[in-house]
């Protein structure tokens, strides 16, 4: 009986414990130091559209590459944006991937 109780207390104080830390923010964990020491901004296009590619140089991270694509001839609503962060490629390398199987 002592036994079937203590693993129904250490059963529930896991719940707790695992309860307490879903609600956190998971970004949070990150410990990310550092700045971002240099910017460097390109545009050109790219098919019908304006691709501007972004290297940050973080002094923790390192070099960060980002490609934003934009259509060539878009309104001036505003439209939402999406980030690219991971996948079959970063940077321009996942836009030009993209063209590549949009065929």
């Amino acid at each position: 009986m002592k036994k079937l109780l203590a693993i129904i207390i250490i059963f529930i104080t896991t719940l707790i414990f695992f309860a307490f830390f879903y609600k956190k923010i998971s970004l949070n964990f990150l410990n990310i130091k550092g700045t971002v020491i240099d910017l460097e901004e390109d545009e050109f296009y790219h098919n019908s559209r304006k691709i501007k590619k972004v290297k940050l140089l973080h002094s923790y991270l390192g070099d960060i590459n980002l490609a934003i694509s934009f259509p060539q001839n878009y309104s001036k609503e505003v439209l939402p944006v999406l980030f690219i962060l991971g996948g079959v490629e970063t940077g321009l390398n996942s836009v030009e991937t993209c063209f590549r199987y949009r065929k």
